[in-house]
């Protein structure tokens, strides 16, 4: 199972141990101001009481600082830049 969190993202974290699968990590604050880099695919889901919590696929919950649009709009980023979007050479004009 890959890691849940990194506490400094470094360009080893982004694959994973030496898996050489890339990793989804998103930048949130904890509420007690450490900054963590969460494994996005790993966010069952998100909500408001009334601080932000994510609920990972393992059932740990972690407490942020983000609302919950702004840590959305970062996994969605994030996504976007590693998965570009690729149209076929032939839907190209040309």
């Amino acid at each position: 199972m890959p890691p849940l969190f990194f506490d400094d993202l470094t360009p080893n974290a982004l694959y994973g141990s030496g898996t050489g699968k890339r990793l989804t990590v998103v930048k949130v604050t904890r509420l007690n101001g450490q900054e963590v880099y969460i494994n996005a695919d790993l966010i069952l889901f998100l909500e408001k009481s009334p601080d932000t919590v994510l609920t990972l696929e393992n059932g740990k919950k972690i407490m942020v600082q983000e609302p919950i649009p702004e840590v959305v709009d970062r996994i969605v980023e994030f996504k976007k830049r590693c998965m570009p979007i690729q149209v076929p050479s032939s839907e190209v004009p040309g």
